[in-house]
């Protein structure tokens, strides 16, 4: 069995299952919250960033599916942007690194959630212009970090790279969301496979399916949910909620695990 004993398995499918359609309803993967709940729940560390990464391929794949069927993928700026992270994603897949790191990580990530549910207004910037200089070396610098970000924690990247965008005046909100999942896919994908070649997938694909299943069912259910605007500000309420919840139990984890 993936998860022992079988209470702590259903928590996490439950917890999964429930961020996966939080984050899919603005359109994210969810990659930060899934790998803090496995922190908080002390899931071992050496299956933590495989299994967070196998999870954002088949949510993005959801929401990059919703977009591309949209003709809304900005696929220049997605290459621009995969040129840069993937051989990063490849990169931070094959190190192992201290927990302690890779928690502080998660908690940063989750903050700057917080800070962009609470603070970030997408329409105040889509009026702004960017030297185009400036926007390139920008992007090129994102896609590194972001991708380093992704195949050392399993952290997608969605969650900076889209406001990103936008401040860039690279994309209209949906492009940049659409992007978003495209990015993560992609590095998704490049880390897990940098994980596979140094043996750090402690598991089999099929004791897996069961929290695969449960973040494609939350996955579906959020980006269809977030077709009705009422609905995807309710849901963006109850998601700031499920993340301050989890910014506090990871950042006791993180003090209690120093001492």
């Amino acid at each position: 069995m993936l998860i022992e004993p079988w209470h702590l398995a259903a928590l996490l499918i439950t917890v999964f299952f429930i961020s996966a359609m939080l984050h899919s309803s603005v359109g994210l993967g969810g990659g930060s919250s899934y790998t803090a709940w496995m922190v908080i729940l002390s899931v071992p560390s050496l299956s933590i960033p495989s299994i967070a990464l196998s999870l954002n391929i088949l949510v993005s794949s959801l929401v990059c599916f919703q977009f591309i069927r949209k003709a809304l993928m900005p696929w220049k700026i997605l290459a621009l942007l995969l040129t840069f992270s993937l051989p990063a994603a490849y990169f931070g897949g094959s190190l192992k690194v201290d927990e302690i790191v890779i928690h502080s990580l998660l908690l940063i990530s989750l903050l700057f959630i917080v800070f962009r549910l609470i603070y970030f207004d997408s329409q105040a910037y889509q009026h702004k212009q960017v030297n185009r200089q400036f926007a390139f070396f920008a992007v090129a610098t994102l896609g590194v970090a972001l991708g380093f970000l992704a195949g050392l924690v399993g952290i997608g990247g969605g969650i900076y790279l889209v406001p990103a965008l936008l401040l860039l005046h690279l994309a209209g909100i949906k492009q940049a969301a659409a992007c978003g999942g495209g990015f993560i896919l992609c590095n998704s994908i490049v880390g897990l496979a940098a994980k596979w070649q140094i043996d750090a997938i402690p598991f089999s694909l099929l004791e897996l399916l069961p929290y695969l299943f449960a973040v494609g069912i939350g996955g579906f259910l959020g980006s269809q949910f977030s077709i009705n605007q009422k609905n995807q500000l309710v849901l963006q309420k109850i998601l700031l909620c499920v993340v301050i919840l989890a910014c506090i139990l990871l950042a006791k984890k993180i003090i209690f695990a120093s001492y």
